[in-house]
């Protein structure tokens, strides 16, 4: 037997490896020989030595490492190190059998250093040394530092005897090590600095590891957490375009939307953590990345984190809050509203679910008009802006309210606390809204002669969007199944117009019926609105029917359809109602790249 390969300038996910080249002969007919080595200028790793035949132990070999790059580490590291420098060198003896070889040797760190993708923290091992003895890997205080010189210490052992399924127990001690260092672009859930001591306990087989120990979240730590935004999961993709590989079908069937995976955490098969944090620790909880709303925190808190043998995280305990912000986001008005001490956020499993009891204030300063709306005021007061949420952190329940605050004059605290003026507001909270952005935006008071700035932006408008989008969504489903091969819709439209200086409502409810026939090439869908509310003066619509829509496939692949249609709509800037009717003519082409668009079909 003789045979031999040869890669040369091997590349290994865009990182340059070198040249590879592996050559086996038969000394005779129970030996092969074998010589192997990888050469380019950060590698140099040489093989030699023999595979017996018809032996029990068939492995004789002997790897010279006289360099080994960092850099080709972290192309086998799939993504997982990046920015990694130095080199290692050494001398291993490999003996035995395939399923369980007998190592022996020692590698040697030079100075390495290197990042891990997720954290962005950089590390370095400098003169360090993996001694293996009969397949056995022995960590004796094995050292990692961080940027600033601080170590975390390894010991224990790693059991490569029964490969695949190698095994290990491993003990890690840090003292204010720099665990976390990355950026919004390092990781789509948390980032920032995480300083911590950490007293851990690694065992397990294969890649499945259970952790347990004590980690304290130390002085310096500033960490934000992401919350996912769940709107926009659930968007409509209609006019997205989406790009599939016509060749390979199958990669299609691949893609799987997050939010229907379990198990997100599958590093370990069992955690168990306690977390212990002080108050000079900043934490960070961006609720709305896009508009820039966050709650800024600082606390104490004992608290138990995880992860099940089946895979699902989760956290208990109370973390009791000291100081923080919340920064408000809506359109122009941004504002910082300061977190009172005594607010709280209770884990008791779901870590995106904790529920939240926090109260944040705004101070101002401005004049109380009098319940009765008589031009004379009560006086220029400092009150407080109260924003205060409940519910779960994922979906949280933000409810407004206005006080005296407590450096008022006794006499002028007294006076607005008889005249009932903001005992009023609390029985509204469509009013305590309004009256809140005026305050946010004007620093006074709207009273019944003002302007109505807010048309615009009206909180029961907002409302009446939210809970028009929630009833339509819930109507759907429960006609998704009443009649069975005709496809009911339901689209309740809510909107809120000012006219005259009052704000006026207008609901329709409007239900669509479609039926699909000639094998679904033909689909024919009409539509009625029917007016539930209507406060603006405007005529209602007088039509039997007012929407109609036809569409026919003109091709069985619908590559070409052709459609009819008339719209009858309520538009709220024209005021009234407003028909449209038209035809359209489409054509839906798939392709790979661009110029496909351009070539005929064979």
């Amino acid at each position: 037997f003789t045979g031999d390969l040869a890669i040369k300038n091997f590349i290994f996910t865009q990182i340059p490896v070198g040249n590879l080249s592996i050559i086996a002969a038969n000394e005779t007919s129970n030996k092969i020989n074998v010589k192997a080595s990888l050469l380019e200028s950060n590698n140099d790793i040489r093989l030699d030595g023999s595979y017996i035949l018809k032996s029990k132990q068939p492995l004789d070999f002997k790897i010279n490492i006289n360099k080994l790059g960092a850099k080709t580490i972290e192309a086998f590291s799939f993504g997982q190190l990046t920015n990694a420098r130095g080199n290692v060198h050494g001398t291993l003896f490999l003996k035995g059998e395939p399923s369980k070889p007998d190592i022996d040797g020692e590698i040697k760190f030079d100075t390495v250093t290197f990042s891990l993708a997720q954290l962005g923290a950089k590390y370095r091992i400098q003169n360090q040394s993996m001694v293996f003895k009969n397949s056995l890997l022995a960590f004796n205080k094995f050292i990692i530092a961080d940027t600033l010189g601080q170590n975390l210490l390894v010991n224990g052992s790693l059991s490569l005897q029964n490969l695949p399924n190698y095994s290990y127990k491993l003990d890690i001690d840090a003292k204010n090590f720099m665990a976390l260092n990355g950026s919004r672009k390092d990781n789509d859930f948390f980032y920032g600095k995480g300083f911590i001591d950490a007293n851990l306990s690694v065992k397990g087989v294969g890649t499945k590891p259970a952790i347990e120990g004590n980690v304290k979240l130390k002085n310096g730590s500033d960490i934000t957490v992401i919350m996912p935004d769940r709107e926009i999961d659930k968007a409509e993709t209609d006019g997205i375009v989406e790009f599939v590989n016509l060749k390979n079908p199958r990669a299609n069937m691949a893609l799987v939307d997050s939010s229907e995976l379990n198990n997100m955490f599958d590093f370990a098969e069992e955690v168990s953590l306690n977390i212990e944090v002080d108050d000079k620790s900043l934490l960070t909880v961006i609720v709305d990345e896009l508009n820039g709303d966050n709650i800024k925190v600082k606390g104490n808190a004992q608290l138990n984190t995880g992860i099940t043998p089946s895979g699902q995280a989760y956290v208990l305990g109370l973390y009791e809050l000291t100081s923080g912000s919340y920064d408000l986001s809506f359109q122009f008005l941004k504002k910082q509203f300061i977190i009172e001490k005594g607010s709280s956020l209770l884990w008791t499993g779901d870590p995106m679910k904790a529920q939240i009891d926090i109260t944040a204030a705004y101070n101002i300063i401005a004049e109380v008009p009098r319940i009765d709306g008589t031009s004379k005021t009560l006086g220029k007061v400092p009150l407080d802006v109260l924003l205060k949420m409940s519910g779960s952190l994922s979906n949280p329940i933000v409810d407004f309210d206005i006080r005296v605050d407590d450096n008022a004059p006794n006499d002028l605290a007294e006076a607005i606390k008889n005249d009932g003026f903001l005992a009023t507001l609390k029985q509204n909270q469509v009013n305590m809204n309004k009256q809140v952005f005026a305050l946010l935006v004007l620093n006074r008071f709207l009273t019944e002669q003002s302007t109505d700035f807010f048309s615009g932006i009206n909180p029961e408008a907002i409302a009446r969007q939210s809970v028009s989008k929630l009833l339509s969504d819930q109507l759907n489903l429960l006609a998704g199944d009443l009649i069975k091969g005709i496809k009911l819709d339901f689209n309740l439209n809510s909107t809120a117009v000012n006219t005259e200086g009052i704000n006026r409502a207008k609901t329709d409810l409007n239900v669509g019926l479609s039926k699909a026939f000639l094998n679904n090439r033909l689909k024919i869908a009409v539509g009625r609105n029917f007016q539930l509310e209507n406060t603006t003066g405007t005529a209602s619509s007088n039509e039997i029917v007012d929407n109609i829509s036809l569409n026919y496939n003109l091709s069985k692949d619908g590559r070409y359809l052709f459609s009819a249609y008339r719209k009858n709509q309520y538009q709220a800037i024209l005021d009234g109602f407003v028909v449209e009717t038209g035809v359209a003519f489409s054509i839906t082409l798939d392709y790979e790249i661009f110029k496909e668009l351009f070539q005929k079909k064979e």
